[in-house]
């Protein structure tokens, strides 16, 4: 077809080379999936093409689009929660307990293992029925044990994980993974700050923040206590979900 229209070809130069480079490593014996064209490290290969061709204006429009996309989901989060959120791609869980509500986000960006393995938990319902069951306002709120003693149930969950430390401070909120003598020895009990407690830093990983719940945490803190800091009346989590 004659056209007459130069633009017309560069935008038919531009397609082909988008095309081909989807299928760049893909063999035709075994054809596997590749990065969507639209991959930061292809979008810069097709706008850098583009533009030898004359199709700058386009392919930028397209960029900038899906930052604007981007910077519209982030926006969107905030303000929903009293904390700000960390990465939106992190999961965010929900406890529930007789004292209100703790909404979490789990840092999985900083601490994978540890992420992973209390949103395992948050999924099959591990800890719902358990208690807080050290309780030190202005330090932490602790809870996560099976037995409800702090001493922990060795077939459950059954495992350990290995530390994760990271540059983020246990601040007030932050949400970090209980331990014995051994850094290594993390299993399913977690406390929850209550107030900064930086000398907690590099010797306890912190792998959440609390989003929403300010006030249950400070409930909390605030309840009697009797020996070892254990609650006189029990406060205890009744539900767990995830909410993304």
């Amino acid at each position: 077809m004659k056209t007459g229209n130069k633009y017309w070809t560069k935008a038919v130069l531009v397609g082909a080379l988008a095309l081909t480079l989807v299928g760049i490593g893909c063999s035709s014996s075994q054809a596997e999936r590749e990065p969507l064209a639209d991959t930061p490290q292809k979008m810069e290969l097709i706008i850098a093409s583009a533009d030898s061709l004359g199709g700058k204006s386009s392919m930028k429009k397209a960029k900038t689009e899906k930052k604007s996309e981007k910077k519209a989901s982030k926006k969107a989060m905030e303000g929903k929660y009293e904390a700000e959120v960390r990465n939106e791609k992190n999961h965010i869980v929900k406890l529930e307990t007789n004292y209100g509500d703790l909404v979490l986000e789990l840092f999985h960006d900083l601490a994978p293992n540890h992420a992973d393995s209390f949103l395992a938990r948050v999924e099959d319902h591990f800890y719902e029925g358990t208690i807080f069951h050290r309780v030190i306002s202005g330090f932490m709120i602790q809870g996560g044990d099976p037995t409800g003693t702090g001493m922990g149930d060795p077939k459950r969950p059954g495992y350990t994980l290995n530390a994760e430390f990271s540059k983020e401070k246990h601040k007030r909120g932050i949400l970090s993974m209980a331990r014995s003598n051994d850094v290594n020895s993390a299993s399913s009990q977690f406390f929850i700050c209550h107030k900064d407690a930086l000398f907690l830093d590099n010797k306890y990983t912190a792998f959440g923040n609390l989003l929403q719940g300010y006030d249950t945490l400070d409930k909390i803190a605030a309840v009697k206590k009797g020996a070892n800091d254990r609650p006189l009346e029990e406060v205890k989590i009744l539900k767990t979900t995830v909410i993304k």
